[in-house]
């Protein structure tokens, strides 16, 4: 299947364009981690099946519509309306539904409730409210990398003046905990490339910011301001994957996983108790 090309520039198209455009995002970048063959196979083969969004993602998404674009529901969303489909007349309104939905996204009430809820109580807050203030939401941005001559996009949540915001939903918004969260989701290579993207196209970038938002009440909003380091660390990161990206490219291998020695881990080891 085809994918639509964008020229380098910042867009403001939906996020069903953006995922269904050339340029390689972070999120297919980061299948390297567990080998090229996964990367190809995702990216490339066209093999791959569409996944469907776990009821997490979707509350995300939603979250996401809610809080920066609200105007934007009805056109991505439609509730499902409550239909005992056992019944003839039921059966019958279900059909009619389907016929409604066009490309938009089913939820429930349960999500639109959960979601609308973080929305509003996130925006109670006055850190908040200065970080949405007369941003922009949602652009998209594609740029070519001199290095490898291979494209790349990101799609920042909030850019605001020379910041990049990124909203995060968490469990833990403590920063302990949510550190580890940051290294394990790619975080830092996100920042990296928003970085690398605004550098490429002349845009300015002083900052890279995630506002965090806890899933369960009282929803309590965390925003992390990544240091000169971390930042550092993701454009490292960003440059690590791309070459080994283009070398692949260059190539035409793909390789899966390595052959690799199996121990016993040390938490299973036998120890003899003493008396």
């Amino acid at each position: 299947m085809s994918k639509t090309y964008f020229n380098d520039g910042v867009y403001d198209i939906s996020n069903d364009e953006y995922h269904g455009s050339d340029g390689i995002s972070r999120s297919k970048l980061m299948l390297l981690d567990k080998s090229p063959y996964h990367f190809w196979y995702e990216a490339i083969s066209g093999k791959a099946q569409k996944k469907e969004p776990t009821p997490s993602m979707i509350i995300g998404s939603l979250f996401h519509t809610l809080l920066l674009e609200p105007d934007k529901f009805d056109s991505e969303y439609i509730l499902s309306p409550r239909i005992d489909r056992r019944t003839t007349k039921g059966k019958e309104d279900w059909e009619i539904f389907q016929s409604c939905i066009g490309k938009r996204t089913v939820i429930t009430d349960e999500y639109f409730d959960k979601a609308k809820t973080m929305a509003e109580q996130i925006r109670e807050h006055e850190i908040v409210q200065t970080l949405l203030d007369e941003a922009l939401f949602e652009k998209s941005i594609f740029w070519t990398d001199k290095e490898t001559g291979l494209q790349f996009k990101t799609r920042p949540d909030i850019w605001s003046s020379k910041m990049v915001v990124d909203l995060k939903t968490t469990c833990d918004a403590n920063s302990f905990n949510f550190s580890r969260s940051a290294l394990n989701y790619g975080y830092f290579i996100q920042a990296g490339m928003a970085y690398e993207g605004c550098k490429a196209l002349g845009k300015p970038f002083d900052m890279f910011v995630i506002l965090a938002c806890e899933k369960e009440a009282p929803h309590v909003p965390a925003v992390f301001m990544m240091d000169d380091e971390a930042l550092k660390f993701g454009v490292e990161q960003f440059n690590t994957y791309k070459r080994k990206l283009k070398a692949c490219f260059d190539s035409g291998k793909w390789p899966g996983y390595s052959v690799q020695e199996l121990s016993i881990p040390k938490y299973a080891t036998l120890t003899e108790e003493k008396e």
